[in-house]
């Protein structure tokens, strides 16, 4: 699916908010992510938006009603708390995200 095949605003995302499910996933989770809208079937894309810097992307799918976009959202949060394509914990995430920084030698030890 490419963004051009998406309208450019979908009618149900100002109709119907509530079955609109908003998953944040990386580009590697895509296949799983497609297999997991299946499962909650029926179920539609309608909105993919790049993340800045990162190889990840934010994804709106319509779904039958509000309990299955709820339930959509909650598979999806299990997954990726486990999801081999994700950092887990800080200094993993720290690490990962070095690759993607434009702002090398900025210390992360911020105190407030």
């Amino acid at each position: 699916m490419h963004y051009s095949d998406l309208e450019a605003v979908h009618p149900a995302k100002r109709e119907r908010p509530g079955c609109i499910a908003h998953l944040y996933a990386h580009k590697a989770e895509w296949e799983d992510l497609q297999d997991m809208i299946q499962e909650h079937a029926p179920a539609e894309i309608v909105g993919i938006e790049p993340v800045f810097i990162l190889p990840t992307f934010t994804i709106e799918v319509l779904c039958e009603n509000p309990e299955a976009s709820f339930a959509l959202m909650i598979a999806w949060l299990a997954y990726s708390e486990t999801s081999p394509h994700r950092p887990h914990g800080k200094e993993e995430a720290l690490a990962w995200g070095k690759q993607f920084s434009s702002c090398v030698g900025i210390s992360t030890d911020w105190k407030f």
